[in-house]
């Protein structure tokens, strides 16, 4: 039996995974705010207000990053850029790993969170940003998150919203370039 690749193929089974990650994100937050009343800290912070069901934001976040490492390292086939392809997904799958952001004194998960969360945000933005050179959907992601937190500054302990804007402005802008990109090899 010859299996045969088919480029195209591929790209739409690549494209329609974007578009369930999409999907999958926006399906998560907006049960969130509704379930809730509230728009959240951080995604983290969703992990303790779920208490016993707190499994359901590291399922979502593994997807998301599973999902991207498969587009994002097909996408950048052949580049000098693909370790951010597989970089920036693998530190999502720490967050994931490694949900509880709170100081704890018998555990470095903490850390381990707060790092990882960092080495995506950024090398995430770097290739938005510097490689695909997605300016137009960074900035209208970046209007919209300030103007979301303008409209919601604060959740419902009183704790400021800014990180979960800022999360929301490195997803979205991330999942819909890529989307654009996977647009552009059809």
């Amino acid at each position: 039996m010859v299996i045969v690749y088919n480029k195209k193929f591929f790209i739409m089974i690549i494209t329609k995974l974007i578009i369930l990650a999409l999907l999958i994100l926006t399906f998560f937050i907006v049960s969130y705010v509704i379930i809730f009343r509230e728009v959240p800290m951080s995604f983290s912070n969703i992990y303790y207000k779920l208490k016993k069901y707190g499994w359901l934001l590291q399922v979502m976040l593994f997807s998301i990053a599973i999902i991207t490492l498969i587009s994002w390292l097909d996408l950048t086939k052949n580049s000098s850029t693909q370790f951010l392809a597989f970089l920036s997904p693998m530190a999502i799958m720490f967050v994931a790993l490694t949900p509880k952001f709170k100081p704890n004194k018998n555990s470095s998960e903490d850390e381990i969170h707060l790092i990882a969360a960092i080495v995506a945000f950024s090398l995430s933005l770097i290739w938005t940003l510097i490689i695909s050179k997605s300016y137009v959907i960074f900035g209208l992601m970046g209007a919209i998150s300030l103007l979301s937190y303008r409209l919601w500054p604060m959740d419902s302990d009183g704790k400021d919203t800014k990180i979960f804007w800022g999360e929301i402005l490195g997803f979205y802008s991330l999942l819909i370039t890529l989307l654009i990109e996977s647009f552009k090899h059809l």
